[in-house]
């Protein structure tokens, strides 16, 4: 084989392994974008009660793009105190509602991570008061 032949070859090879032993530290950046991490009272779940709402971020969600909402099982708004922070990655609301009806609730969010970008989601869990504090 031609000698410039083996060092294209070689270069191809060398390049190769390079992008095949960077791709994990790529996939841990491409995994540390803003992103929903956990949630209180968590998706689909059934509770029998709650006082406030708490999303755990992969990032700390950046001032001016925080955003909870909490829609009835009619999808009227249920009032919620003002969102802040708990903790550091930690974003909440408290319920001021006097009480709650039974059903399917949505929670809707809005934070933008490091990057600036919003990111949105919405998750359901239900409501059901145990029959003995009615």
């Amino acid at each position: 084989m031609p000698k410039k032949l083996n060092k294209a070859i070689a270069l191809a090879e060398i390049l190769v392994l390079g992008l095949v032993a960077s791709a994990p530290l790529y996939a841990d950046a491409v995994m540390m974008h803003f992103a929903l991490a956990s949630a209180t009272p968590e998706a689909k779940a059934t509770i029998e009660e709650f006082h406030a709402i708490q999303l755990t971020f992969t990032q700390v969600p950046k001032e001016g793009g925080r955003l909870i909402r909490l829609a009835d099982p009619h999808g009227e708004q249920v009032e919620l105190g003002a969102v802040h922070m708990d903790a550091e990655m930690v974003m909440s609301a408290q319920i001021e509602a006097e009480s709650l009806d039974d059903g399917t609730y949505t929670v809707n969010w809005r934070g933008a991570g490091d990057d600036g970008h919003f990111v949105t989601g919405e998750y359901t869990f239900t409501l059901q008061a145990a029959a003995a504090d009615r």
